[in-house]
């Protein structure tokens, strides 16, 4: 919801700010003046204004007159209570420098801090920490845990992060894995970026299974023409090793992963492959756990149906009445430090709203009405899916009693208007029968989701991103039991230097991350034109070669 208040405030700032393309076409990767605007951080200690990590405006520079106009419309975001996450480590920064007392107290506190995985931190979240907990007068113990190379995530791009900014103090390496079979830590092994040799080049990151020796690994081979087959390929083999009969494999799930999901923009010519491709009701928008949809008609369907109670169509449908009022541009006043000012509504000043309407009897009935109304809409959306009533009911309560009670016009405004139009059917996922009151699930996402789960099976299927996975430099020889000769901070000499080399590490580490998953069955589909010659080196490192190529 704060996306979508930031959004809808940069929109309106587009036309007030006198900034010029001219003046910001040298930031490195900013396509328009509304993304700068969106996506800028804003420097409180130094007075800067950066993009990309580089300062744009600063209150020293030439173009101080630009700095001050976007100062001012951030801190009148900020005494609103809108602030993006990055804004939140530089008021803590703020604070921690003007009122040093702070650290003393926070040291003081805490005997222990304990950080859970830390590769994925980035920069300015570890410098926080180290700013208040590590110096020479601190009694507090620093416990910091995490694998440098599941760290693919990167929030200032979208390529995945192959040298994370952690650095690591007096190292101790956990080694034993409870998860993995002996066959399948094998092959992770080898695709560990950075095992951290010591001098007599024994790896002290390498991952020992605890397991039985388990089931080979499966290389399924597909075609453009059998994709459609994976899915079915997988559950028979859940099922011929009968893995879905046991309650605890049910529990940790049989997943299909993919590194790439959907294409930003669909071309008809295009024959690569991402997960929609194969997956036609696989969408980012339906897996995510979003509490925000940009339609009134996705609130309703696409609310996380897992809970088994109606507190999340609740809070679905409450998001879609706020989205109102934020379209609606609708505030209410309130009191901050003794000045009044006017806020955004959030779901509990919005119920708040109204249940003043009916204590201060302007609208008698006001509350109950609602209360009533929004059990009804969720109960027939959890227990009887009726979806499209439910949206005509709701569309008209909001042309009718919900414009009453915020005084909304009577001519909604055309994105308010465009929000609740039509009722779309949303095409989710179905749970496919196997047998008699029996089901296998399998659900479908990225890589990036799954990381940290734990799998009964999981399927990898390679996508394209710039290329596929099988055909990044290394790829196959590290599929084919040899090692990889990566340098992490380095590029590689010859064939595998520059692209093809930062190409070879990121894939590396994302099917690291990916084949760690499951703690029996391994699946990697790949396509045939990428292995057709392969097979025998496949099978001798230890895959169970299945062909879908007719």
């Amino acid at each position: 919801m704060e996306k979508d208040r930031t959004k809808n405030l940069i929109n309106k700032l587009y036309g007030v700010v006198n900034i010029s393309k001219k003046n910001i076409e040298f930031t490195e990767g900013c396509e328009n003046i509304k993304d700068f605007l969106k996506y800028f951080e804003f420097d409180i200690i130094e007075r800067k204004i950066l993009y990309n990590q580089k300062t744009v405006y600063s209150i020293n520079g030439k173009s101080v007159n630009y700095y001050l106009e976007i100062e001012k419309w951030k801190e009148s975001l900020l005494e609103n209570g809108i602030l993006n996450y990055k804004d939140s480590f530089n008021l803590a920064n703020w604070y921690r420098i003007n009122f040093p007392l702070i650290k003393s107290i926070l040291q003081n506190r805490f005997k222990y801090v304990f950080v859970d995985e830390m590769q994925d931190l980035e920069k300015y979240q570890i410098d926080i920490i180290e700013n208040i907990f590590h110096d020479v007068n601190s009694k507090t113990i620093i416990q910091r845990i995490g694998d440098p190379n599941q760290a693919i995530y990167n929030s200032t791009s979208k390529k995945v992060k192959v040298e994370c900014d952690w650095k690591e103090r007096k190292p101790l390496f956990l080694k034993g894995s409870n998860r993995l079979t002996k066959l399948n830590s094998n092959l992770v092994n080898r695709f560990i970026l950075d095992s951290k040799k010591d001098d007599d080049g024994i790896p002290k990151f390498i991952v020992e299974s605890k397991g039985e020796e388990g089931i080979k690994p499966h290389l399924i081979v597909f075609s453009h023409e059998t994709k459609h087959l994976l899915k079915g390929k997988f559950k028979e083999l859940i099922i011929e090793h009968n893995l879905h009969n046991c309650k605890k494999n049910k529990e940790d799930g049989f997943k299909i992963i993919g590194w790439s999901a959907v294409w930003d923009e669909i071309k008809e010519d295009n024959k690569n492959i991402r997960l929609q491709d194969v997956f036609p009701e696989y969408s980012k928008e339906s897996k995510a756990k979003k509490e925000d949809f940009s339609t009134l008609s996705k609130h309703i369907q696409l609310f996380d149906e897992n809970k088994t109670t109606l507190v999340s169509v609740r809070k679905s449908i409450l998001n879609a009445l706020i989205h109102i009022l934020l379209l609606e541009n609708e505030k209410y006043p309130t009191i901050v430090r003794g000045k009044e000012v006017e806020r955004r509504y959030s779901k509990s000043e919005m119920i708040k709203h109204i249940q003043r309407l009916q204590l201060e009897e302007k609208h008698p009935l006001a509350y109950e009405v609602f209360k009533e109304k929004l059990f009804k809409w969720c109960l027939d959306l959890v227990t009887k899916k009726n979806y499209e009533a439910v949206f005509n009911s709701i569309k008209e309560f909001i042309n009718t009693e919900f414009k009453e009670w915020f005084g909304l016009n009577d001519s909604l405004q055309p994105s308010t208007q465009l929000f609740i139009l039509n009722f779309e059917k949303e095409v989710k996922p179905v749970k496919e029968i196997i047998k008699e009151e029996e089901e296998i699930s399998i659900d479908i996402a990225t890589i990036h989701s799954v990381k940290g789960q734990t799998h009964c099976a999981t399927m990898y299927i390679e996508t394209f991103k710039n290329n596929y996975e099988s055909q990044k430099a290394q790829i196959i020889n590290v599929l084919t039991n040899n090692e990889h000769n990566f340098i992490v901070g380095e590029k590689n000499n010859g064939k595998n230097a520059g692209e093809k080399d930062a190409f070879g590490k990121e894939a590396l580490k994302m099917m690291y991350v990916g084949f760690s998953r499951p703690t029996h069955l391994l699946c990697f589909a790949v396509l045939k034109e990428n292995v057709k010659d392969d097979r025998e080196k496949f099978e001798k490192a230890g895959w169970e070669w299945i062909d879908l190529v007719k």
